[in-house]
């Protein structure tokens, strides 16, 4: 069985990153840079590793369109939030189904995602992110 791969971008509020894979990141599994609109993640990582590294580059972007600045920059909370996530996630199929199907309904709708674009929007004026939608 093939493993999987991570999406090519993903869309964090109103921003959109691109994840590439990685063999030499200085020794991090992954890292998030919020001013190019990009993610990195080591490839030496097993897929479920793979899984939670980009889930917590995830978190940080969140937090920094949020403007949580002490989230965005406490990678213990980090770790903790992606990997209980994660399990979460894998642990709670009819979650997954259930959200499926919000998105479904919502774009069947045109509408996309609810966000609170505040803090998003004084970080494009600021020109703090490479890709806002």
């Amino acid at each position: 069985m093939t493993e999987p791969r991570p999406p090519a971008l993903i869309k964090i509020g109103p921003f959109v990153y691109e994840v590439r894979l990685s063999a030499n990141l200085d020794g991090y599994l992954g890292r998030a840079d919020h001013d190019q609109g990009r993610i990195e993640l080591d490839t030496g990582q097993g897929f479920c590793c793979l899984a939670a590294t980009l889930l917590h580059e995830v978190l940080h972007g969140i937090w920094n369109a949020a403007g949580e600045t002490d989230l965005h920059d406490d990678d213990a909370v980090v770790d903790r939030t992606a990997n209980l996530l994660l399990a979460t996630l894998l642990e709670s199929p009819d979650l997954l189904e259930y959200l499926a199907a919000v998105r479904a309904r919502s774009r069947a709708a045109g509408r996309s995602a609810p966000v609170s674009t505040g803090a998003a929007k004084r970080r494009v004026r600021h020109g703090m992110a490479a890709v806002a939608l």
